[in-house]
């Protein structure tokens, strides 16, 4: 067992001049690390900045990557729709004069074909890629656009609320209209500021234990 004499008590004064009232960091900064964190494993900065403010690393790490996963799958529907699904309005020929016809379908020999219009002949005619017939095309529209803005909202209020919290801990200052267009304008970014912050209070941690 070691006895560490009481005048060698970690000196602690480091925390607290750390927390003085401050700005951040240039938004900007290159930092390699954060910045590579904050565009391919956004998830674990946000996990990070949860267990710097709450001790809870997981909570956020899990809903943020929820967020993703409903906006992906946002993304994923809207390249269905655009490139597979077959558009709204089925007819029984494609062979229409002076009609653009780029919102209707047909069906040739067991598959669907959308039709495609030409300006230069001025008729429609089957494409030559088949597509997928959907029912209730336009509730699938609806179900993309609910999804898309949903995620986007989720992300955006998780993000801009560990921000606010975080420059709350760490006596920064801002007004919220600044952090608002930093989470909107430069959301990498301003995930990379908030990593960098985390990394303050890990040093903290390392120079008192020590």
């Amino acid at each position: 067992m070691i006895y560490v004499p009481l005048s060698e008590e970690p000196n602690i004064s480091t925390s607290s001049e750390t927390f003085k009232e401050r700005n951040w960091s240039f938004i900007c900064y290159p930092s390699l690390e954060s910045c590579c964190l904050a565009h391919i494993y956004p998830c674990h900065i946000i996990g990070s900045v949860g267990k710097s403010i709450y001790q809870n690393y997981n909570s956020g790490f899990v809903f943020y990557i929820f967020f993703y996963g409903c906006l992906f799958y946002s993304l994923y529907i809207y390249n269905f729709l655009i490139n597979k699904a077959c558009p709204s309005i089925k007819t029984d020929m494609c062979l229409f004069i002076n009609n653009s016809c780029s919102n209707e379908y047909t069906y040739i020999n067991g598959n669907y074909y959308p039709c495609v219009y030409n300006s230069e002949y001025n008729l429609c005619y089957p494409g030559q890629s088949s597509c997928i017939e959907i029912k209730n095309y336009n509730k699938v529209w609806d179900f993309f656009y609910i999804l898309h803005v949903l995620s986007l909202t989720g992300i955006f209020f998780m993000h801009l609320y560990l921000r606010l919290q975080l420059r709350k801990k760490h006596k920064i200052k801002n007004i919220l209209c600044k952090d608002t267009a930093a989470v909107i304008c430069l959301p990498t970014c301003s995930l990379s500021q908030m990593y960098r912050e985390t990394l303050i209070d890990n040093d903290i941690e390392i120079s008192i234990n020590v």
